[in-house]
């Protein structure tokens, strides 16, 4: 075998050389073309199209330079040029293009794209594609100027044909394509350059010269901006059939039974049961298989003593095909609701008696107690507890007071007063939405009301105040149950109340499935679990894995909360979430020592229902060296993801952390001041962290709303490399020192109200020092938590401030010193000052007609403050290309197709971040 081998690398040198010898071309892979010469007129072009690897032989080692194209052969082309993106499967596209043909993908994608049409139809009226037919030159034309114009190119300059000879050959049908194709260069005439020859086939050479000079031609382009879509593309993971396990579990098993494949054990508890009487003779993993079923409630606690170990690791999976649930709550099937009582009419609107129907849980409770406001789905969506508004809007749904921080007494706008009184009960009532600041939500039970002075009172005050024109919702009020897909939880009687039911229901009754208290190297692997009060997993341990699962319909905080090293949550989904996501504590920020967690790969979307800030799809709480990465998040009212300062006692702490990858889209749905896509605290301490490759597309709602928030005197972070589409009023808004803002690009459309611009950069403390003097700095709120900063290092004397030092020395020359004096304006020490800031190569591409003239001054959003002399900042190339207007200013060419919402760099382009676009999103 190694001879024929060596003999067969040596006849392929000699070839080789005699091809080259001969002024032969080399194929793509690796063989030669016999038919191709360096004295053909196309043999540029075809060298061109073999080494891109848009056109291969004809077999053997042949070109065949001379022979037809066909229709298949060009669509084929055309799909390898755009990358040869994924289609989706269609059978019966054309009747003469069948399944596993070389271009069967390709005459998909072209159909759909409009670059081909039919030719014709069958006697049973399917359209026909004719793949093998050769394709004439005018027809070629026609696809090519299609095609074109799928790229956005601009196809409306006509060359004047009225010189060729055979000008009266052209169909009308072809004429402007032919016309255009002449006028950019990609056609030109035949023989001696007088005639078209629009009814001759076209040959592989003269195909292969048309795409040459198609790729390098100088052309128009309409830039119209689409929203950016990760490249890479996720597909389902296939799940491993699990015949091996140590344990099988299953709904009609028993829990006497020895949990083997033909004998399962019946529940989780049994199964845990099982495992720590395996781990005392285990030699390696130990896993447990449970098949597919409805496993009904779940809440139990893993100890220590239920710990695998990096040896023998414990696996909790399902064994193949079919879904394994946990369902924390009682099923309602629609045959059991019935019409209510007239006795009951006076707790609903008089319009909504008759749509209100109600199913009795007595009996399906054993023992729980039901829980008022309780989430209530439909297996696919979760429904809202009966509230007014319905809909959560900009105008008319708030409460109306004296001055903002009014403690627990609220005095209530007429609209929500009209409400009020006519209200049965205040019990039970909730209060939440946006009601302190625009960019803060509580939630809120109301102790009472006085319908005469129409107050309500709290049992204790929103953490934030309550100020005028702050989106409000009061909700689990039978009175309000007006609205399809409304409920409302009796929980005194344990009746549901739905308006007008079509569906079978489940309630949430109970909270955590798993407290994981100490149960180290544990894995959980395609599992569901859905319908619970609180957080799905409770993670106080090491090791600990959860990858294929799905979490639905939740009402905790947090979906999963994570407390310790090397945890890891890969493949996930978590959907209809009253809260947020996952929630990190993890590393030694004393010692910089890093979590080693990483959340990865996971769809998040439809959070924050209920509680409509702050509790994000991802949330680094206490957390050191945590990789949050290709993960796609949407559709929430507020942020995807938050690291630093924890909401009231600025506790939390970030560094290290790694947010790359993530494809991030409609968030901030309903917050239109002062929030941000991914937004971190505001102290000098937390450092190190990197946001990089990230898109965020069609984010927030307001002017105020921003991709990217390096809050108030936050220090030594890097943001690169991100691509922000209709991301908020800011790319990136930041104040604080020393971060590193570069190779970042901003696109808006044409239809965005306030944009996606450019790099804000404030010297907030600075200028409120200069203008104002000391006393002001005192006045901000927000000022204290920046001075906290020197109490958020390591103590002296501790190894940890040795680390510190070494690592981030400028940090200690600037908390040295935290007394504050105008004099110290001009130090870059002060800690106050913005110094040592990058803001470069940020490249802004705008479509808008929005109010601000950036060809006149690009970087007005940066402070003057960051020009002062010897604050050692770079603040430089970070051009603003705006499309419309007087000022415009022409696009540079950057993207290779923004029109089809791929922003990944042209090679060569002046634009030299590497965004590695392909990358971006789930895998």
């Amino acid at each position: 075998m190694k001879t024929k081998r060596i003999l067969s690398m040596i006849l392929a040198v000699m070839m080789l050389l005699c091809t080259l010898t001969a002024g032969m071309t080399v194929n793509a892979d690796g063989t030669v073309y016999s038919d191709v010469t360096e004295d053909m007129w196309s043999y540029g072009d075809i060298v061109y199209v073999t080494e891109h690897g848009l056109m291969n032989g004809t077999g053997g080692s042949t070109f065949s330079p001379a022979v037809d194209v066909t229709r298949s052969m060009v669509v084929t082309v055309l799909y390898r040029m755009e990358g040869s993106p994924a289609v989706e499967f269609d059978e019966y596209a054309y009747a003469d293009v069948a399944d596993g043909e070389f271009y069967f993908a390709a005459v998909i994608w072209a159909r759909e794209s409009g670059i081909v049409t039919s030719v014709g139809q069958n006697d049973f009226g399917d359209d026909l594609f004719a793949p093998t037919r050769a394709i004439t030159r005018q027809e070629l034309a026609t696809m090519f100027v299609r095609y074109a114009e799928y790229r956005y190119v601009i196809t409306e300059k006509q060359a004047d044909l009225s010189g060729f000879k055979d000008i009266g050959d052209v169909a009308d049908w072809a004429s402007k394509a032919m016309a255009w194709c002449n006028e950019a260069g990609l056609i030109n005439g035949t023989g001696n350059g007088d005639t078209l020859s629009p009814k001759m086939t076209a040959t592989r050479e003269q195909f292969a010269a048309i795409i040459h000079r198609f790729r390098e031609a100088e052309l128009e382009y309409e830039y119209v901006f689409n929203a950016p879509k990760p490249l890479s593309t996720y597909t389902e993971h296939d799940y491993p059939l699990v015949d091996n396990a140590d344990v099988y579990v299953a709904v009609d098993g028993s829990d006497s039974n020895p949990g083997t494949l033909e004998k399962p054990l019946a529940t989780f508890e049994a199964a845990v049961a099982k495992v720590r009487e395996l781990k005392k003779t285990a030699a390696d993993g130990i896993v447990v298989a449970f098949k597919a079923g409805n496993y009904g409630n779940l809440t139990t606690e893993l100890t220590e003593a239920d710990a695998g170990s990096e040896k023998v690791s414990i696996t909790y999976c399902k064994y193949g095909d079919g879904d394994v649930i946990f369902s924390n709550g009682i099923n309602v099937s629609l045959d059991e609701f019935t019409a209510i009582d007239e006795s009951e009419h006076y707790l609903f609107p008089a319009k909504a008696v008759n749509d209100i129907k109600k199913a009795d849980l007595s009996a399906k409770l054993n023992g729980v107690e039901l829980i008022s406001g309780s989430d209530l789905s439909n297996g696919s969506k979760r429904l809202n507890v009966a509230r007014f508004p319905n809909k959560m809007t900009n105008v008319d749904n708030y409460m109306d007071i004296g001055s903002p921080y009014t403690g627990v007494s609220i005095q209530l706008s007429s609209l929500f007063a009209s409400r009020f009184d006519k209200y049965h009960t205040y019990e039970n009532i909730l209060m939440l939405g946006t009601v302190g600041h625009e960019y803060w939500s509580d939630y809120e039970p109301i102790k009472s009301y006085d319908s005469e002075n129409k107050v309500i009172e709290l049992y204790d005050g929103p953490f934030r105040g309550i100020s005028e024109e702050q989106r409000v919702y009061v909700q689990n009020i039978s009175e309000e149950l007006d609205c399809d897909n409304e409920y409302w939880v009796d929980a005194e009687n344990n009746i549901l109340y739905v308006y007008k039911p079509n569906s079978n229901y489940t309630l949430t009754t109970k909270g955590t499935f798993i407290d994981i208290n100490g149960a180290d190297n544990v894995k959980f692997k395609g599992l569901k679990f859905k319908n619970f009060n609180d957080s799905a997993l409770k993670v106080n341990a090491d090791g600990v894995t959860v990858e294929l699962c799905e979490f639905f319909c939740s009402g905790a905080e947090y979906v999963i909360y994570s407390n310790g090293y090397n945890n890891v949550y890969r493949s996930n989904e978590m959907y209809e979430l009253a809260g947020g996501g996952i929630i990190v504590y993890g590393g030694d920020w004393e010692n910089l020592i890093p979590s080693g967690v990483i959340i990865d790969n996971n769809l998040i979307h439809d959070y924050e229902q209920t509680i409509h800030t702050y509790k994000p799809a991802v949330r680094l709480m206490m957390s050191v060296g945590t990789v949050v990465s290709h993960n796609e998040i949407y559709n929430a009212p507020h942020s995807a993801i938050i690291y630093g300062q924890a909401e009231e006692d600025r506790s939390g702490r970030s560094i290290d952390n790694v947010i790359e990858y993530n494809y991030i889209h409609n968030v901030m749905n309903s917050t239109y001041a002062d929030a941000a896509v991914i937004y971190c605290g505001r102290t000098i301490a937390d450092r190190g962290n990197i946001i990089q490759y990230n898109i965020m597309s069609n984010c927030g709602t307001g002017r105020s709303t921003w991709s990217i928030y390096l809050d108030d005197g936050m220090a030594g972070q890097t943001v690169r490399g991100n691509v922000f589409y209709n991301a908020g009023a800011y790319m990136v808004m930041a104040a604080g020192r020393e971060n590193q803002i570069y190779d970042n690009v901003g696109i808006t459309s044409s239809t965005s109200l306030y944009g996606t611009y450019i790099i804000r950069y404030e010297a907030k403390y600075y200028d409120m020092l200069k203008d104002e003097g000391v006393d002001r700095l005192w006045s901000s709120p927000t000022f204290p938590s920046v001075l906290q900063s020197a109490e958020r290092i390591p103590a002296e004397g501790t190894e940890g401030r040795k680390l510190w030092e070494e690592r981030w020395s400028e940090l200690f020359t600037t908390i040295a010193d935290l007394s504050l004096s105008e004099d110290r304006l001009t130090d870059p020490t002060f800690f106050i000052n913005p110094a040592g800031v990058v803001v470069k190569n940020n490249y802004i591409f705008s479509s808008s007609t929005a109010e601000f003239d950036f060809s006149q001054n690009p970087n007005q959003w940066f402070s003057p403050a960051l020009d002062v002399e010897g604050f050692n900042n770079v603040i430089e190339n970070n051009p603003v290309y705006d499309h419309d207007g007087d000022n415009a200013t022409e696009y540079p060419e950057i993207f290779k197709n923004p029109a089809l919402g791929d922003y990944s760099i042209r090679e060569g382009s002046e634009f030299t971040g590497n965004i590695p676009f392909d990358e971006i999103g789930r895998y």
